[in-house]
């Protein structure tokens, strides 16, 4: 199964497209299932059946390998044993390659289901007795009718895998003219993990944050009647991928209110491609930048505040 180029959906709908795959238990038949998940459509490239995977020495307990794909050599996790849970591969196994990052990583899971067009409505973020187990791997859960999908925070699956992929967080002074005292920044980032680094680099730099994990929370707040103008933000920096409501949403809601449409916004996201980026112009970001560079994210926002960029 290939897919060519990102599935994208019409410009703030709300809308999203996930692969829903498997992961069994090693005590279950292939018929019973024991957990759900799912990826965004955006980050996947294509679906292949298991190749043959060349093993690596002294390599992390999930890190299976490399295959050549088409005469790139491409890493291999094994999902499951990322997760902690003991799986064979059989004939129903795969691999789904994704990019994410500008990075094309492969996962190996136990079947793929297919294809669900779905709402970030949908979409909540794991309760809290979820994140007590299972920590902060799990991103979302999806609704659907008869049972749940849960969405992986696979940026972070892979900056654990590879630690040399974590950002790096030495913070510039700031540059002449500017003090960043005194601004004032939300953000809207659903990843726990990608969150804290986010506000710690920039409380660090000096700048006033404010943090929700969802689109929605974030724009209830914006749109509380009482909010006095003084409070709202200089800056909005938003992820795209969202429960309840995403960022291409998100920005088209801020855009289309009175009192709030002036606030600049920048969209951070792993899906940072070109048509992406021009989705978010069209919107009225200032612009889409990549994660998980922060030194560049804090000179953007500098350059923001110093009249730089303008939209």
């Amino acid at each position: 199964m290939s897919y060519q180029g990102e599935i994208l959906l019409e410009s703030g709908t709300n809308e999203l497209e996930i692969v829903e795959f498997i992961i069994h238990h090693p005590e279950n038949e292939l018929e019973d299932v024991s957990g759900r998940y799912g990826i965004n459509v955006a980050k996947v490239k294509e679906i292949l059946t298991v190749p043959e995977i060349l093993e690596y020495p002294n390599s992390h307990p999930a890190f299976a390998g490399a295959i050549n794909l088409r005469g790139k050599v491409i890493s291999v996790v094994d999902l499951a044993r990322w997760l902690g849970i003991d799986s064979e591969r059989s004939k129903k196994s795969r691999v789904i390659v994704t990019e994410i990052n500008g990075i094309v990583t492969g996962f190996i899971v136990d079947a793929v289901e297919r294809i669900h067009r779905i709402s970030w409505s949908q979409v909540d973020a794991p309760p809290p007795q979820l994140t007590m187990f299972a920590g902060s791997c799990v991103t979302s859960v999806v609704r659907m009718e008869d049972r749940i999908v849960l969405l992986l925070d696979f940026e972070t699956i892979l900056m654990d895998i590879n630690p040399s992929l974590l950002p790096k967080t030495v913070i510039a002074p700031p540059p002449e003219g500017l003090q960043r005292q005194g601004k004032r920044i939300i953000i809207a980032e659903d990843s726990a993990s990608i969150r804290r680094m986010v506000v710690n680099a920039l409380t660090e730099a000096g700048y006033s944050v404010m943090a929700y994990d969802n689109g929605e929370s974030l724009l209830d707040w914006l749109s509380d009647g009482k909010r006095d103008k003084a409070e709202l933000p200089d800056l909005i920096i938003s992820d795209i991928e969202m429960p309840r409501v995403d960022g291409f949403h998100l920005l088209a809601r801020l855009k289309a209110t009175d009192g709030i449409r002036h606030v600049p916004v920048v969209l951070y996201s792993s899906l940072g491609s070109d048509v992406n980026r021009a989705k978010a112009l069209r919107l009225g970001a200032i612009n889409l930048l990549s994660k998980p560079d922060l030194p560049n994210l804090i000179h953007f926002v500098d350059d923001i505040f110093l009249g730089k960029h303008q939209k």
